[in-house]
């Protein structure tokens, strides 16, 4: 059907749809004030909904976006000492080590962890943690893989700077006193391919690895939230 109207109607017609359009924008906030969130404390919990009253007068992400993250249920940022905590809370560890990339994906995947912005977050956190000068305590330390016939660590190494460029490089966080006995072993036996150890020594400028892993003693990186 063909509709012809002249420039009168064709304002009021204008006039008409801007207006609809006007309410239904004001009318989304009054009508989703309700934010429903799935929670799980532990894997053998029951996965339980928690509802958050949308008050803040926004557009509706900002509004969900600022409650999730006063509740601390969307972390854009996520300290190394917590993440030692969660690893050991949840029992993430595959034996005494975890790849980089497994870490990532549970942090995606389940719900019993804490509900990060991106992987990246994760990846700082790991940084920081390996930088750390309490990392035996409160940390953990970074070895570029494990060598199951030789029974130990490749490329361990603790309180260094070791920067996290890809979340889907290779790589694993190692248990402390784990990376601690190994380390500890290879200062008594002096073997030449030490790469990292909890003692004072002098460390290189730089190192560039394959697996998108960058070394060094540059200053610690600033992480913004």
């Amino acid at each position: 059907m063909l509709v012809i109207m002249d420039r009168k109607w064709g304002g009021v017609f204008r006039h008409i749809r801007g207006k609809s359009e006007s309410t239904l924008v004001a009318r989304i906030p009054e009508t989703y004030q309700w934010l429903l969130v799935p929670l799980q404390s532990t894997p053998q919990r029951p996965i339980n909904w928690d509802a958050s009253r949308l008050s803040v007068p926004d557009a509706l992400a900002v509004r969900v976006s600022k409650t999730l993250r006063s509740d601390e249920l969307y972390l854009t940022s996520f300290g190394a000492t917590r993440l030692r905590m969660e690893l050991d809370r949840v029992r993430l560890w595959r034996g005494d080590h975890v790849e980089v990339k497994q870490l990532v994906e549970d942090f995606a995947r389940y719900l019993y962890l804490p509900r990060l912005k991106e992987p990246s977050v994760l990846l700082h956190a790991m940084t920081g943690g390996i930088n750390l000068l309490t990392w035996a305590r409160e940390s953990v330390a970074f070895a570029d893989g494990y060598d199951g016939a030789a029974g130990r660590y490749q490329g361990l190494r603790a309180r260094q700077m070791v920067t996290l460029l890809d979340s889907r490089a290779s790589g694993v966080l190692v248990k402390p006193d784990v990376a601690m006995r190994q380390l500890d072993a290879e200062i008594t036996d002096g073997a030449p391919d030490q790469v990292g150890a909890p003692g004072d020594r002098e460390l290189p400028d730089a190192e560039v690895y394959d697996s998108g892993i960058r070394a060094g003693v540059a200053n610690r990186p600033r992480y913004s939230s």
